[in-house]
């Protein structure tokens, strides 16, 4: 989770007049606290456009995306678990939201099986963020709510506020030597994981200094993703503040919550795998906007 600046306890009100109309059917509001699993709401499409091409790619188009979530239907459905596709640009991304330890489980021993050479070969990358309860106090913070891994096409939203204990293959996993978690002030995002429910992250790379090196550009070092995702992967993405500020602790995430964690812990692991491996998953070389923050984002 990217740092919010400290505001003071009157600022939201102040944030209607910076924020745009979130809701395509003319409400003021969407319903931040509605239940992922309600009924489907109308998905928005953008038209995308490029004004100039990345760092890394090398071709400039003008091109339209949509960028959506829907559920999936399983075979055997489970109550501990949602799954559902979150599709961004070309890429579909398989995502679990549970806070149940055997889904984990699942997930974890999914992605051992699928990437089990790139293991052992030292070379898995891990896409990595946090979210927690916004605080409009100095003196309080929230713990870490939801923990954020994403492999390929293949995310993990585990929301450790409702679980009722940490699995095992978590613990591993996240202190693998042979794994690599790649995330925006990743550094921080570990400190907090391991003071709020002791949980150790091994082996971590922050995307700010590895694009200022790869790409020769010292001022990535202060960077966010929107920046990092423009240079690297050369797609432009907005991150509405209204998403970001949110209740992170509710035990339904809204369907704005969930797309917005999986985006975060993809494109850390896009910008990660393309800056490490020199490869880049999705759509290749061209480059693509996506302008979240200026349209509805409610599904």
């Amino acid at each position: 989770m990217e740092k919010e600046p400290w505001v003071p306890k009157d600022s939201p009100a102040e944030w209607s007049k910076e924020v745009p109309n979130w809701d395509i059917n003319g409400d003021q509001s969407p319903d931040w606290e509605s239940p992922v699993h309600q009924e489907s709401r109308p998905t928005p499409t953008w038209s995308t456009w490029s004004d100039s091409p990345s760092r890394m790619g090398q071709t400039e188009i003008t091109s339209t995306a949509a960028i959506n979530i829907a559920d999936v239907e399983e075979e055997y459905p489970s109550n501990d678990r949602q799954i559902y596709c979150v599709t961004f640009f070309s890429d579909q991304i398989r995502t679990t939201v549970t806070h149940a330890a055997s889904a984990v489980d699942n997930w974890i021993a999914d992605i051992r099986r699928v990437h089990q050479e790139r293991l052992n070969q030292k070379q898995l990358v891990v896409g990595f963020d946090l979210e927690w309860r916004p605080s409009f106090s100095r003196s309080v913070e929230h713990k870490v709510a939801v923990l954020q891994l994403c492999v390929e096409g293949s995310c993990l939203i585990f929301q450790l506020l409702y679980t009722k204990y940490i699995p095992k293959s978590l613990i591993d996993f996240l202190s693998n030597p042979s794994l690599t978690f790649v995330g925006v002030g990743i550094k921080g995002d570990v400190e907090k994981l391991l003071e709020d429910h002791e949980l150790n992250v091994l082996n971590t790379v922050d995307l700010r200094s590895l694009a200022a090196t790869k790409l020769s550009m010292p001022e990535l070092k202060k960077s966010g993703l929107k920046e990092l995702t423009r240079e690297v992967l050369g797609k432009e993405i907005g991150k509405p503040r209204k998403v970001t500020m949110s209740r992170w602790d509710a035990e339904w995430l809204s369907y704005d919550q969930v797309q917005y964690a999986v985006l975060d812990a993809f494109l850390s692991f896009q910008i990660g795998k393309s800056l490490i491996l020199g490869s880049k998953s999705g759509s290749g070389d061209a480059s693509e906007t996506l302008d979240v923050s200026s349209s509805s984002f409610h599904f």
